[in-house]
């Protein structure tokens, strides 16, 4: 359980600190991939299959326990990564200050998804039950 929270504080903190990485992920498939050719998709899609093996080749190093599924779980914390960005960061509608016109306080659980590092985190040890 140790390692596997050191494994999502490190993944969290390294998406933390590429934003734009993170703005594309949460874009890719609903955008990115329908305005380009079929070409550009297909060498995107094998360029983002080779990264995923890189992080598990790193996260089988230190996460022995997932044994085969470390491609899957690896997988999984990318895809998840772009949808809980985007709901890291919310709108300004949405955000504490202007729900805190039509609410006392944001619910800790929403409060947690608005925070883009402990999003991550929470994203980790979701994908990793799977």
């Amino acid at each position: 359980m140790q390692r596997g929270q050191e494994f999502a504080a490190v993944l969290a903190h390294s998406l933390a600190q590429h934003r734009m990485l993170c703005d594309l992920l949460s874009t890719q498939a609903g955008v990115l991939e329908h305005n380009v050719s079929a070409d550009v998709a297909a060498r995107y899609k094998r360029a983002a299959l080779d990264n995923v093996a890189a992080l598990a080749a790193l996260a089988r190093g230190h996460l022995p326990e997932l044994g085969g599924r470390t491609d899957q779980f690896c997988a999984r914390a990318v895809m998840v990564s772009g949808a809980v960005w985007t709901h890291a960061r919310p709108s300004a509608a949405m955000q504490d200050r202007g729900m805190a016109r039509t609410q006392p306080a944001s619910p800790p659980r929403l409060q947690a998804v608005q925070r883009p590092c402990a999003a991550c985190r929470l994203l980790v040890r979701v994908a990793s039950r799977g």
